[in-house]
């Protein structure tokens, strides 16, 4: 039968259908042609949504490892800074990754690509504050992950943390120790951002900024926002 016939038959075939045989008709017969016409648009709606996002200055990189977060609370938390430092989260992106779970006891899968995503992350530069259980985050000191908290904060800045409850955390790289970092345990905001909290207490979970910091004043007010140590 020549195509101009088919189609004639298949004009007939729906010419007397009611509207609801009809909608089951144009279902059946072209439903793959829909379904890749809604995976297209699905992906190109994903593609574009994305490349505006990663077009955007950026604001503040970090990574929050080995959390009890909920996989929704990462962007709670970008909120929750992007509204105490006023950014306007159509002009910058805020990235705060809490997918990363890493243990140094085994070699896990899951384990195995957070190491791999978190060294493409300091590769690429990416990174500016690193929070973690004190284990990992003396694991990563030793490879010169962290830089002197002294840089971004003065002496009475310090002392205004320490005075809050938050202790120095020291880093040792080359058999050199310097303060890197905070211990974050005394956090209210990070116990209440979720109902069984950010971290295990007994994790002794730290803040600290990178080698590769790129936004210090933004790694700063990210710090006062998790403390809620304000500045004077």
């Amino acid at each position: 039968m020549a195509l101009r016939d088919e189609i004639k038959e298949e004009q007939k075939k729906v010419k007397d259908m009611p509207l609801s045989g009809k909608i089951k008709y144009v279902l059946d017969y072209y439903k793959i042609h829909i379904l890749v016409i809604l995976l297209v648009v699905i992906f190109g709606v994903v593609f574009v949504r994305d490349w505006i996002n990663n077009s955007k200055p950026t604001y503040l990189d970090a990574v929050v490892l080995n959390t009890i977060l909920d996989y929704n609370e990462d962007s709670d938390m970008a909120a929750d800074l992007a509204k105490y430092a006023n950014v306007d989260l159509e002009e910058y992106k805020i990235t705060i990754d809490t997918t990363l779970q890493i243990d140094l006891e085994s070699n896990t899968q899951m384990g195995m690509a957070s190491e791999q995503k978190l060294l493409a992350l300091f590769a690429a530069k990416e990174i500016d504050v690193f929070m973690a259980p004190e284990e990992v985050a003396d694991f990563y000191a030793k490879e010169d992950a962290f830089s002197d908290i002294r840089s971004l904060l003065t002496e009475d800045e310090i002392k205004a943390f320490t005075d809050a409850g938050y202790p120095l955390y020291y880093a040792t790289c080359e058999g050199a120790t310097f303060p890197a970092g905070f211990y974050l345990n005394a956090s209210d905001y990070l116990k209440r951002i979720s109902e069984h909290g950010t971290f295990i207490p007994e994790d002794n979970a730290i803040f600290a900024t990178t080698t590769c910091d790129q936004h210090p004043e933004a790694a700063v007010q990210f710090l006062r926002m998790i403390t809620e140590v304000p500045e004077k």
